[in-house]
């Protein structure tokens, strides 16, 4: 068997398959109604075109189902179309607020930095005021103790 008998034997198969697979226009109709339900749209559609096929002077019932169908898919299609607008519109919400967040969190870091180099400046000053008073402390005390070693030597004259 040459090539081409057997590419062309498989295409005819494949074409002829679908119409042996149901018996009658009702089955067609049938399985093409139960397509629809299952929201296979595209099995419905075939199912539909096949029972044409079996009866072509109900073509007017064929093309009302498949008008229905058609009808299901394109409000199928707006609807994801709107989706896809919504989300669209989200993401930008989401992408401005994203920026927003991002500009406060550079200008934290900045107040943070800030806050850190005046607590630096405070830790310095507080170092250098101990160094000062320390040694003042140390005359206080000195000279309280002069003061009580004074006081006791009078209480004792």
């Amino acid at each position: 068997m040459s090539m081409k008998k057997i590419i062309l034997s498989a295409i005819l198969v494949f074409i002829l398959f679908p119409i042996f697979a149901q018996s009658s226009y009702d089955e067609a109709i049938q399985q093409g109604d139960d397509a629809l339900q299952r929201t296979e749209y595209i099995t419905s559609i075939k199912k539909y075109l096949i029972a044409e096929k079996f009866d072509q002077s109900k073509w007017k019932d064929v093309q009302e189902k498949l008008d229905k169908v058609y009808a299901i898919i394109g409000n199928k299609h707006k609807e994801l179309e709107s989706t896809i607008l919504n989300l669209k519109s989200d993401l930008k919400l989401i992408t401005a607020q994203k920026e927003k967040l991002e500009g406060t969190l550079a200008s934290t870091k900045e107040e943070i930095g800030q806050i850190e180099r005046k607590l630096e400046d405070l830790e310095s000053q507080v170092s250098n005021i101990l160094e000062t008073i320390v040694p003042i402390i140390t005359q206080a005390n000195e000279l309280k103790n002069s003061l009580l070693q004074i006081d006791n030597n009078n209480n004792d004259k």
